[in-house]
């Protein structure tokens, strides 16, 4: 099976989105992610459990190669 993952980084925002599909509205589930208190990532849904989008926050911290 190959799946086709898209990269985004955002430096300024020091964040980034593995996307791994096109699919939007308003039925989309994200859900958030916090380790030690702090935010760390969203993860996107469909309400069927398709997963289409992981949001990584404190990119630096995260990926460093990156950003």
């Amino acid at each position: 099976m190959k799946i086709n993952v898209e990269l985004c980084a955002d430096r300024e925002a020091n964040a980034a989105s593995l996307i791994f599909s096109s699919e939007k509205g308003r039925s989309l589930v994200t859900v958030p992610v916090s380790f030690g208190g702090e935010l760390v990532a969203t993860i996107t849904f469909t309400p069927q459990g398709k997963l289409v989008e992981l949001e990584l926050l404190d990119l630096s911290v995260q990926l460093p190669k990156v950003s």
